[in-house]
């Protein structure tokens, strides 16, 4: 009869510390799917604002060089969804302004909507002679200053 009771009272101390070591592990794995929601939430944050600056973001980039002798003509696209302004172009790490015969007026402060071009002309010589290192910066509704980057090569 003791040992009947020792038995008993083991089972009920070993039930007792396994029901422990149970609420400790379901607390911690409730604080794990807390983590996840409260990740997971940012995400979803972040992802909406990333989609609201999209929105607002201009993408400016250039067409391959043409050459209409005696004439080279770069295009600027805006494929973004906002308007690109106060555009900036600066070739070989010169601005615009520092070669002759460009137009149209490189000084100019320059806005381009969605979907639009801002062609550049100018006449064939060998200070703005392929390939080229173009640079253009801009300021858009995103608050976020633009820049895009590339060489261009002579069209062949």
């Amino acid at each position: 009869m003791v040992i009947v009771a020792i038995i008993a009272v083991v089972v009920s101390f070993l039930s007792f510390g396994f029901s422990i070591v149970a609420f400790f592990k379901s607390q911690r794995t409730q604080d794990k799917m807390f983590n996840i929601e409260q990740a997971r939430e940012k995400d979803r944050q972040l992802a909406k604002q990333s989609a609201a600056l999209e929105k607002q973001s201009a993408a400016l980039t250039t067409e391959k060089l043409k050459l209409e002798p005696p004439f080279y003509k770069l295009n600027i696209n805006n494929f973004g969804a906002s308007e690109a302004r106060n555009i900036k172009v600066t070739l070989n790490h010169m601005p615009l302004s520092k070669f002759p015969n460009i137009s149209p007026n490189p000084d100019a402060n320059y806005t381009i909507g969605p979907g639009s071009t801002l062609p550049f002309r100018w006449k064939t010589s060998l200070i703005l002679s392929p390939p080229l290192y173009a640079k253009i910066t801009w300021s858009d509704d995103s608050g976020i200053d633009g820049v895009y980057e590339t060489t261009l090569f002579d069209p062949g």
